[in-house]
């Protein structure tokens, strides 16, 4: 019986931390695009930051910091700084804050 219960309390301590590292590792939702939450800003994104996005390695990841600032995150087409498949990868994980 005490095996059984200790089985059971593993159990629930796993499934707590799973639940605590995917709320944190979530995909961004059509609720946080609405919002702007969770949005990683390519005017102020570290190279490290950028290299974490689907589709986006150093090489790109470089050439989007030199040619910063951006007006709009089209920008990144516009001025040929990353492929369109890319850009198409990241849209809905980007946005483009105002330059200070």
């Amino acid at each position: 019986m005490k095996k059984a219960l200790f089985f059971l309390g593993m159990i629930g301590i796993g499934a707590l931390i799973s639940s605590s590292y995917l709320a944190k590792r979530r995909s961004v939702t059509s609720r946080d695009i609405a919002t702007g939450r969770n949005l990683l800003d390519l005017n102020k994104a570290s190279e490290h930051d950028l290299i974490a996005l689907n589709g986006i390695g150093p090489v790109l990841a470089t050439r989007i910091l030199e040619n910063r600032p951006y007006a709009t995150k089209i920008d990144l087409i516009g001025r040929m700084v990353i492929p369109e498949a890319n850009y198409e990868l990241i849209k809905r994980s980007v946005t483009v804050g105002h330059v200070a």
